[in-house]
């Protein structure tokens, strides 16, 4: 199901059935009873889905206040403040809650600064890291799996020999035009000043600060990471690099802020009352994993308190916050089934009506059967119109509205381009915007053929009809030159190449198409604009 937020954004819930899984909770702990390896199957199977721990080990990273290489961290209980909305004290900002301390100097620290030092040693210093170059066996592996795809896709039009070797040319030319990033003294100067800046902003417990103005939010690297695209097949990165990767976006995305939301603290059967995070956050640390009788408890060590479950694949791929429940277990977790069933199929509604039973109670077996009646209601009836939806209907509005204009990059004709391609496309346009030129000033070429014309002699533009013809060709025009049309070629290339210098000089070709679109000037319009 998708349904819209308070902002505006869509919010997914999915709903995927495992194969072979255990049909019911009594069938679960048949199997249990059954097969002694059974629950470490189930583990194994859950973690190679979801994880509750990062990448990279936190324990492993000395202490900011003795620096010892020996690492020691002794775990705290949770402070009671932990779970509720944080205040101020007398204009004091809250700060992180206190979770360990170094075994070596007793220094108190946060779990969010075990991340923050973990995330610190293994920033890489050089950004981006520096690929190891494909030999050409690795080429032709590649350039075999990209042909037997386009072999599968393209059907017998499909010459494999050409496109073999057009795809070797243009990758051995992408590899010997590529400069690293090392070279780049400025970008390298912003990372080095932001890595100073981490350090300093690393305290033992921070203050309270907006996570939109969080410092290891706003690292350069972070945001080069959250809009690149990283795929989790990548083989060339180094192994430290793509564990840094993962943990970075965990530990941004995957995370429950400290200070909580407004959405933590409803009523909830979890909690005593309002006051306590209902998702009971900071969450119990696992040092081993089990099937509890309500949940699949996967291991959560010292300082992944605040980190949510999360698959690296699904993560790297979209690097969106997501949420995995994977239910199998006992008695209980028929409920949280249930409940997943009927959030997932919900109706938008505010509030649901229920039928007065006059006090009659009912048996298990009719509670179970209207509650998989009522799953399958929801799930075969009409979608109901979202609110926005409905406003853009009365309007007279698009069903679909964006926070974002989007403009095509055409991409493909700016390769063409640079490859010099003879089949790069444009369009002839009639060059209305262009004053005090005319046809004989183009070129020695035009004003032969103009002369020519002149003389009544054959030429190209001697085959122009008359304006009082009928105009057939899209090329007509008057056959005098000093009122003859004047047309252009007109095209993403062109466009770019002459480009004004005053304005767009400097710009790069993303910039000038998110910046600028071409039209004709109007007679009152000044030459400067």
């Amino acid at each position: 199901m998708v349904e819209t937020q308070g902002r505006g954004t869509l919010h997914l819930h999915l709903l995927a059935w495992v194969y072979s899984a255990p049909r019911s909770t009594s069938e679960f702990e048949a199997r249990l009873q059954a097969d002694l390896n059974y629950e470490a199957m189930v583990l194994k199977y859950s973690e190679g889905i979801v994880s509750n721990s990062l990448s990279i080990d936190l324990l492993q990273t000395p202490c900011k206040a003795c620096e010892h290489v020996d690492t020691k961290y002794e775990a705290l209980d949770p402070p009671l403040t932990a779970f509720e909305k944080p205040r101020r004290s007398e204009g004091v900002l809250p700060k992180e809650p206190i979770m360990a301390k170094c075994g070596h100097c007793n220094t108190m620290v946060s779990s969010q600064h075990l991340v923050r030092q973990a995330l610190f040693h293994s920033r890489p210093t050089v950004w981006p890291v520096e690929l190891p170059k494909l030999s050409h066996s690795a080429i032709d592996k590649y350039l075999n799996e990209e042909a037997s795809f386009l072999k599968s896709t393209a059907g017998k039009e499909y010459d494999p020999e050409r496109a073999h070797d057009h795809m070797r040319s243009s990758f051995q030319a992408y590899l010997a035009g590529t400069v690293h990033m090392e070279s780049n003294v400025d970008y390298q100067e912003l990372l080095a000043g932001a890595r100073a800046n981490l350090e300093e902003s690393n305290t033992a417990s921070n203050t309270y600060v907006a996570p939109d103005k969080d410092p290891f939010c706003l690292d350069p690297i972070y945001r080069e990471l959250s809009s690149m695209p990283f795929g989790p097949n990548e083989t060339r990165l180094p192994d430290e690099t793509v564990l840094f990767v993962i943990a970075t976006l965990a530990s941004v995305l995957q995370v429950h802020w400290w200070s909580h939301c407004s959405s933590c603290f409803k009523q909830s059967r979890n909690t005593r009352g309002a006051q306590m995070c209902r998702y009971l956050i900071p969450r119990a640390r696992v040092e081993v994993g089990r099937i509890g009788t309500s949940a699949i408890l996967l291991v959560r060590r010292l300082g992944e308190e605040y980190i949510n479950g999360y698959s690296d694949v699904i993560l790297c791929a979209f690097k969106c916050n997501h949420d995995i429940q994977i239910m199998i277990g006992g008695a209980e977790m028929a409920e949280r089934i249930y409940y997943a069933c009927k959030y997932t199929t919900k109706g938008q509604q505010k509030r649901e009506l229920s039928t007065a039973e006059g006090g009659v109670a009912l048996s298990d077996e009719v509670k179970c059967r209207r509650r998989l009646a009522s799953l399958m209601f929801d799930m075969t009836r009409k979608q109901e119109i979202a609110g926005p939806l409905c406003a853009l209907y009365l309007l007279r509005e698009s069903c679909a509205y964006t926070s974002h204009f989007y403009k095509k990059m055409s991409i493909r004709h700016v390769l063409k381009f640079l490859h010099q391609h003879s089949d790069t496309p444009f369009q002839l346009e009639v060059a209305t915007n262009i004053k005090g030129i005319t046809r004989p000033q183009l070129g020695e070429c035009d004003a032969s053929h103009i002369e020519s014309s002149n003389d009544g002699s054959e030429s190209d533009s001697s085959d122009l009809e008359s304006d009082d013809e009928e105009d057939t060709s899209p090329l007509a025009g008057p056959s005098r030159p000093e009122k003859s049309t004047l047309f252009v070629p007109v095209g993403p290339a062109e466009d770019y190449i002459n480009r004004p210098d005053g304005m767009c000089k400097d710009i790069s070709w993303f910039e000038f198409t998110s910046k600028f679109f071409r039209a004709n000037c109007a007679d009152g319009t000044s030459s400067d604009k």
